[in-house]
C-alpha cells in the first residue's frame, strides 16, 4: 500500500515538475525573450501543483462516482429478486470484480465490508467506511438511508431499493450533463492554446514586430500584463463550463 501511494506521488511529481519546466520554457521564450523569464518556473510551479490536485481529484471522483453507480445498480438488481441486503452485497462485490477488476476502487471497499460483516459487524456499521474515505453527497445519502431505515423497521429492502433508483437517477443525470458540456470544455482548449499559437508564428514569423515588446521595461510589463490577462480569461472560462449539480 505504502509502494503504490510512493509511486502515485512521484509520477504526479514528475507530471507537475514537467508540465513547469515546459511551461516556464514557453513563457520565458515567447512572452520576455529572455533566460531571465525562466524565474517565472516558480509561481507556474505553484499554480501547476494545485491545478494538478484539482484534476487529479476530479478524476478520482468520476472513477469512483461510476464505481458506485454500478454498486447501485447492483444493489438495487438483487433486492428486486428477494436477496436479503447481505447477500446483495456479496453479489455486488462480484458484479464489480467483473466489470472493474480488482483495481476497481468499490470493488475493494465491498470486499473490505463483506469480510466485516462475517466478522459479525453490523453491514450499516460496515458501509460507513466508505464515507470517512469516500464523503461524496451520494455516499452520505445512502449511508443516512441505509442507517435509520434498519433503525426504523418497515420494508427496509424496498426503501433501501427506492433509495438506491433516486441516487442512480441523480449521478446518471450529472453523467448526463458532463457529456454536454465536453464539447465546451474541447472549445476551451482550443480557445486557450490560439493566443500563444499566435504569439509564437509572430515571433517567428514577423521577429522585427515584436521586438519592441522585448528587452525593456515597457515590454516586460506589457507582456507580464498580458499573461495575467491569459491565465485570469482561461481561470474564467473554467469556471463558466464547470456544472455544480
Amino acid at each position: 500500500m505504502g509502494t503504490g501511494t510512493s509511486l502515485s506521488a512521484y509520477r504526479s511529481f514528475g507530471t507537475v515538475f514537467l508540465i513547469t519546466v515546459l511551461l516556464g520554457i514557453s513563457i520565458a521564450y515567447i512572452f520576455y525573450d529572455s533566460i531571465w523569464g525562466i524565474l517565472s518556473i516558480i509561481p507556474v510551479y505553484f499554480v501547476t501543483k494545485r491545478e494538478y490536485r484539482k484534476y487529479r481529484k476530479n478524476q478520482m471522483e468520476e472513477r469512483f462516482q461510476k464505481e458506485f453507480k454500478e454498486f447501485l445498480m447492483c444493489i438495487n438488481n438483487g433486492l428486486q429478486v428477494g436477496h436479503s441486503v447481505e447477500n446483495a452485497f456479496v453479489d455486488a462485490e462480484q458484479e464489480l470484480w467483473i466489470v472493474f477488476g480488482e483495481q476497481g476502487v468499490m470493488y475493494r471497499e465491498l470486499r473490505e465490508i463483506n469480510h466485516q460483516v462475517q466478522m459479525s459487524v453490523p453491514i450499516e456499521k460496515a458501509f460507513q467506511m466508505i464515507c470517512k474515505r469516500h464523503p461524496y453527497e451520494e455516499v452520505l445519502a445512502f449511508a443516512e438511508i441505509f442507517e435509520f431505515g434498519k433503525r426504523l423497521g418497515g420494508d427496509y429492502g424496498k426503501n433501501l431499493r427506492r433509495t438506491a433508483e433516486k441516487i442512480n437517477e441523480k449521478m446518471a443525470l450529472k453523467q448526463e450533463i458532463q457529456a454536454l458540456t465536453a464539447e465546451k470544455r474541447l472549445e476551451l482548449l482550443v480557445m486557450s492554446v490560439m493566443p500563444i499559437g499566435i504569439l509564437l508564428y509572430m515571433k517567428i514569423g514577423t521577429g522585427e514586430f515584436m521586438a519592441p515588446l522585448y528587452g525593456n521595461m515597457f515590454g516586460v510589463i506589457l507582456m507580464s500584463a498580458m499573461l495575467l490577462l491569459y491565465f485570469g480569461m482561461l481561470k474564467l472560462g473554467v469556471f463558466i463550463i464547470q456544472v455544480k449539480m
